[in-house]
C-alpha cells in the first residue's frame, strides 16, 4: 500500500483545509520545497500536491510546483487543471501524474488527455453523501460516485483518487464501508484520501480494503498523528 504524503499549496505556503473550506485554512509552512525535501528524505516515493489557488480560481502556484519537481521529487499534482495545455505544461515540468476533477466530466477533454498522457492521468472523484462533487467540491453533480467511477473505468482511466469530502481534514478515519464499494469496479488503481488520522486507520484500510493501491496522508502528518517514516516502514514495506 503506497503511502502518499500531501502538500496543499495556497499563496505559496503549505496549508490544510477542513472539508475543503477556504476559511478554515491553517498554514503549516512557508517553505514548500523544504517540506517536500523532508518528506522525500523520510522515504516518500511520491508526493501529492494540490494547487488550491488554481482550484479556487484565485491564482496559481505553478512556479512552486516547478521548483519542487525540478529538485527531482516525484509528484502527482492537481487543482485547476482545465486545459490540455496546462496538463502538458505540468508534465513537461516533471510532474509524474496530473490529477483532474471537474474536467473529467467533459468527455472530449478526458479523451484527449488520456490519448496524450494515458498513464500520467488520474481522476479525483470527490464525494459527499455518496454524490460526486465538482467545481472545487462546491457543486453536486447528478450522479453517484460509483456511477462516475464506472464511467471512468470504461474510459480506461488508470488511477482514481477517492476523496471523502466530509472526512477531509477531520482526522476522523475513513468511511471504510463506502471505500469497499469500489472493489466492485475493476480496472483503475484506487488511492484513498480523506479522514486518515492514525496508524490504526492505515491498518483498517489494509485489512478491510486490501485492493486499495495507495493512501494520501495530510493533516495527520502535520499534526504529528502519523510519523511518515514509520508509516512507510509499516505499510509500504511490510
Amino acid at each position: 500500500m503506497l503511502i502518499i504524503p500531501a502538500i496543499d499549496l495556497y499563496n505559496g505556503k503549505v496549508v490544510r483545509l477542513y472539508q475543503g473550506k477556504k476559511e478554515s485554512c491553517i498554514v503549516y509552512s512557508d517553505d514548500p520545497l523544504g517540506m517536500a525535501e523532508k518528506l522525500r528524505d523520510e522515504g516518500a516515493s511520491l508526493i501529492h500536491i494540490v494547487d488550491l489557488n488554481a482550484s479556487f480560481g484565485d491564482g496559481e502556484n505553478e512556479k512552486v510546483i516547478h521548483t519542487i519537481a525540478n529538485a527531482g521529487i516525484p509528484l502527482e499534482t492537481g487543482g485547476g487543471i482545465r486545459t490540455f495545455e496546462k496538463a502538458e505544461r505540468l508534465i513537461d515540468l516533471g510532474v509524474k501524474r496530473v490529477i483532474i476533477g471537474t474536467q473529467a466530466t467533459d468527455e472530449a477533454f478526458l479523451d484527449s488527455l488520456l490519448a496524450g498522457f494515458k498513464e500520467k492521468v488520474a481522476v479525483s472523484v470527490d464525494v459527499l453523501d455518496g454524490i460526486f462533487r465538482t467545481k472545487g467540491w462546491q457543486e453536486a453533480s447528478t450522479v453517484s460516485f460509483l456511477e462516475f467511477v464506472r464511467y471512468l473505468a470504461g474510459k480506461g482511466v488508470n488511477t482514481v483518487i477517492y476523496t471523502d469530502i466530509a472526512k477531509d481534514g477531520t482526522l476522523a478515519g475513513p468511511s471504510i464501508e463506502e471505500v469497499k464499494k469500489l472493489k466492485t469496479i475493476t480496472g483503475p488503481e484506487y488511492i484513498l484520501s480523506g479522514g486518515i488520522g492514525s496508524m490504526e486507520d492505515l491498518a483498517l484500510v489494509r485489512k478491510e480494503a486490501p485492493f486499495v493501491y495507495g493512501v494520501i496522508i495530510g493533516k495527520a502528518f502535520y499534526e504529528g498523528k502519523i510519523n511518515i517514516k514509520k508509516a512507510l516502514f509499516t505499510y509500504q514495506n511490510p
